[in-house]
Parts: C-alpha cells; structure tokens; sequence
C-alpha cells in the first residue's frame, strides 16, 4: 500500500523552504480541495488546498508537486520550479475527533472550516534551534480551545520534539500533562526562547499532574542529589538561580551542610540542572566535589564564569547574595532584587513534582 492524497480529506503538511529564515520548517492542517495527475506519468501531481490559517491568495493556489519518496503513511516532494519540499502525513480519524468538531453531515474525514478557523488547532509551526541536529527543533501544537479551556490551560504553542511529532499526529502517542510539561522544561531552556511567556501553562501543567499535599518542609531527590525543599530566608546569604532579572530559585545552607530549596517561578530544564548539579549527594566523608560540603560547592560554583556567559545569553544562571536578595557587595540596595524579596514561594509539593517529572522523563529519554 502507498499513501494517497484524496480530495476532502484533512493531512499535515510540512514545507522546507529558504523563505522561513531560521524557522526553516512550518507545518500546517490542510484539507485537500482537488488532486489531478500530472506531466504524463512522470511522478507529478497538481494538488489544490484549503488551510483555514493562509490567507486567501494561498488557498487558491495549485502546487505541482514532484514525488521523491512515498510510502504507507506520508509523501515525500518538491513543489516544482520553487525552493521548497512538502511532506504530507496522513491524519487518524481518532485524532481529528479529538482536537476538531467533525461534521457529520458530510464525510466522516471532513472537519468544519469554521471550527477549525475558530476552535480547533490554529497553527502547528516548527522551531528549529539547531541546523545541525533535527532532535533539537520542536513542533509548536496549538491545541483545541475547548480543551485548553477545560483544563484552565492558556493558549500557547506547546512543543512537542520533532522525534515524538509524527507519534502525536498519528494518535499512536498521546501528549500526556506530565510529558507537555516536561517538554516544556526543555524547550525553554533555550536562550531564544521567551521563557516568561510559557510560565503559566507550565504552572498550570505542574497543578494538574500533582496530587500530593503540601507539607512545609518536602525533600525531592534521585540516586545521584538530594535536596530539602521549604522555606528560605531571602535576608541572608543565599545561592540563587536567576534568568533575566527575575529570581527563580534560592538556596540555604542545612546545619549538615545539605541544600534547602524554594522556588519562585516555574523550572525550566536548565534551573533543574543548576540545582540537582549543588545538591549532589556527598561522599563518605561529606565532601562534594573536594569541597566541604554541598553549601561550599554552591558557593564555589555561583562563582564561575560560565555563570557570566549563561547571564549574558539570558539562561539561567548562579548568583550569590552573601547580604541577602538585592543587597550588594558593598552594601547598598539593587531596587529590582531587593523589591522581590517579598515574592511567594511556589508551593513545596509543586516544586518536588516539577523537579520529579524532569528527572523521570529525562531518565526515561537517556534510556530509550
């Protein structure tokens, strides 16, 4: 069996083209208006479409398409005397059902346009980091409003890695909380990602895969770190993580020289690290890393340089406060630091399944 292109029928089409500049790959729903044979027999198709987010000039447009490669479940081509390459997925019924209102009436592969326009998926557009290792882009999915809305989920584009996209098309995987979440984590970890505009859906996302209570004083931890988390003293001398000028993060000292942890806003991928990295488990002898004890290797590691370039990339990134949040070396106050020691702290049970959903899956990833 090859995959067919039939008139009515919804697919996701990929285009690769000079014009996307950095983003070289975006991605859209279309529905297939009219597909005719082409060039006389020599592996060319003219292909007419309907994708409810162009705009009208490109609806109408017919693209020639020459095959290169096609199997069971996709097409691969080139749109003829244009730089660009298509590659077209099939869609499962399954779902369509789940993210479109199907239209019974007609076809039971034909989706409303104006609930795709209006309460369906809006745009799935790649954002690809890396020129050189695909499994570094993500696919930005735009899910159903009703769902969002079910959920109490802001509308944004949650990533989905371009290794798990064609799994989550397919309907073969589903985009589970707990993994919307971890991807987040990573996606915006990222320096060119605006880290700030995801923090709600990952806030929201940490609540609905939480089900333990909140105790004062919680403890997360792995084979390899450990870490107390609960209340923290911002006047004091602390180790906190930092992106931007927002604090993420801080850390104090136990008496036995172990970490306790609050946090302030949602953990990304790289915060996690930062923190799991000054709460690794002692040796016999309670050193860390040739350094006395877990607070001694926080403090040496807020130090380096590679603390300096994360800073100036917008990452994450170590700072010490040895007066406490916005007081400086010499003494006098940084009004943007100082004025967020009033900022809550994220609930305790929060923060140990954040960090825990990172680990599990970073784990589970590494393994597979």
């Amino acid at each position: 069996m090859r995959f067919t292109l039939e008139p009515s029928r919804w697919y996701a089409m990929e285009l690769f083209g000079d014009e996307f500049g950095r983003d070289v790959r975006q991605c859209s729903l279309i529905e297939v208006v009219a597909v005719n044979p082409f060039g006389g027999g020599k592996r060319q198709v003219e292909l007419r479409l309907n994708a409810a987010n162009y705009a009208a000039v490109v609806r109408e447009k017919a693209y020639v398409i020459e095959t290169f490669e096609r199997s069971k479940h996709y097409l691969l081509g080139r749109i003829k005397g244009e730089n660009r390459q298509i590659l077209l997925h099939g869609l499962t019924e399954k779902w369509l059902r789940q993210h479109f209102k199907l239209d019974h009436a007609q076809d039971s592969h034909r989706v409303s346009i104006e609930s795709s326009k209006e309460e369906a998926i809006s745009s799935v557009t790649f954002d690809h980091h890396s020129d050189e290792d695909d499994t570094t882009g993500f696919v930005q999915f735009h899910w159903d409003r009703d769902v969002l809305s079910a959920h109490r989920l802001p509308d944004v584009g949650y990533p989905v890695p371009l290794a798990s996209f064609q799994d989550i098309i397919s309907g073969s995987v589903e985009a589970d909380f707990a993994h919307l979440l971890y991807w987040l984590q990573i996606y915006t970890s990222e320096e060119e990602v605006d880290w700030l505009a995801y923090c709600e859906a990952m806030r929201r996302l940490t609540e609905l895969v939480t089900t333990q209570p909140a105790q004062e004083i919680m403890t997360v931890q792995t084979d390899d770190w450990w870490l107390e988390v609960g209340p923290v003293d911002l006047s004091k001398g602390i180790v906190t993580v930092q992106r931007q000028e927002r604090l993420v993060a801080a850390l104090q000292p136990r008496e036995d020289g172990r970490l306790r942890v609050a946090v302030y806003s949602p953990l990304d991928g790289r915060a996690i690290d930062l923190l799991a990295g000054m709460g690794v488990r002692p040796s016999d002898d309670g050193s860390v890393c040739m350094r006395r004890n877990n607070w001694e290797y926080a403090l040496d590691g807020s130090a380096g340089m590679g603390q300096v370039y994360a800073s100036e990339a917008g990452r994450c990134y170590l700072s010490l406060w040895e007066f406490g949040l916005g007081v400086s070396s010499d003494g006098s106050l940084i009004d943007e630091w100082h004025v967020q020691r009033n900022l809550p702290p994220i609930s305790q049970n929060y923060v140990v399944k954040q960090m825990g959903v990172y680990a599990l899956l970073k784990l589970a990833y590494e393994s597979s």
